[in-house]
């Protein structure tokens, strides 16, 4: 966790991306700008005053509903970043750490465990490729771009996606071969 606790160095360009599109988009900065009030509202106040209101529990709901489910979902978050680096298996690329978790995981982790995925094909916005892979974030995606809210929606070509696949199954074969005594010379 020393990535949330120690600030980075701030002159290494390791890892920028460039943002630009995002800090001109006026949505973007709006919740950025207000991100604290949003975070008290929509995880704090919201829940409890449905509880409140729904079931005359306003404290329960700010228990509950508010400081649980907020620990919860921090919780499932940072899983991601432990679990979904460490169980599974890595179909498309063996140099990153990420991995493809078990179904049950995945499901825990709405989709986030097609990590290796993820990792290997970064701008595109599925996580699970297969139409029946549980990615709650690819269907919320998939709906608004249905309704027009979200656009140019990036997917890597099957053909790219299928000779990944096909690298590492070599890979995986070619160290299982060199482990077998093909017998030969003495």
């Amino acid at each position: 966790m020393g990535w949330i606790i120690f600030e980075n160095n701030k002159t290494s360009t390791t890892g920028r991306v460039d943002i630009s599109d995002l800090k001109s988009d006026r949505i973007v900065e709006w919740q950025r700008r207000y991100f604290v009030l949003l975070f008290a509202i929509m995880g704090y106040l919201v829940p409890t005053v449905v509880c409140g209101l729904s079931h005359g529990d306003f404290l329960g709901g700010f228990v509950w509903a508010g400081c649980l489910g907020t620990a919860v979902q921090q919780q499932l978050t940072f899983c991601v970043n432990s679990v979904a680096h460490w169980v599974g298996d890595r179909p498309f690329t063996a140099t990153k750490s990420a991995r493809q978790s078990p179904w049950a995981i995945t499901l825990l982790l709405m989709g986030e465990g097609y990590h290796n995925f993820h990792h290997e094909f970064p701008t595109d916005y599925r996580t699970g490729i297969r139409w029946y892979d549980v990615d709650p974030g690819k269907w919320m995606i998939a709906f608004l771009s249905f309704l027009g809210l979200a656009t140019n929606l990036k997917r890597f070509p099957q053909n790219e996606i299928n000779k990944s696949i096909l690298q590492r199954k070599r890979e995986k074969l070619e160290n299982e071969s060199q482990a077998v005594d093909w017998g030969g010379s003495t």
